[in-house]
């Protein structure tokens, strides 16, 4: 399942959550996914796409970046949500999101 812009705008626009379980059902409605994980796929999402534009970084300098514990948590993350390890999109520039299993 692939986030766009216009579920996380219509995200935005519902106001201030009052409560965990209302975020996780908001989460759920739009998404089909826990907050979590919703938030870790728009965040790798946002790394492909700072990736793709700026191809001489380093997985390294992405995990700090991005605020992952080390590299190798970064690529297992990053391969949970690809199918693919950050190294190959920085060799190949191209390596769209692996669609959820139903």
């Amino acid at each position: 399942t692939m986030l766009t812009n216009e579920q996380i705008t219509s995200v935005k626009g519902r106001g201030f959550l009052r409560s965990r379980s209302a975020l996780h059902r908001l989460c759920q409605e739009l998404f089909n996914m826990p907050p979590r994980k919703a938030f870790m796929h728009y965040k790798i999402l946002q790394i492909q796409n700072f990736m793709i534009k700026n191809p001489g970084v380093r997985v390294k300098e992405l995990s700090e970046m991005f605020g992952f514990k080390n590299p190798f948590h970064f690529s297992r993350v990053f391969r949970q949500e690809t199918g693919s390890y950050p190294s190959n999109l920085l060799k190949t520039k191209k390596t769209p999101l692996r669609q959820e299993k139903n």
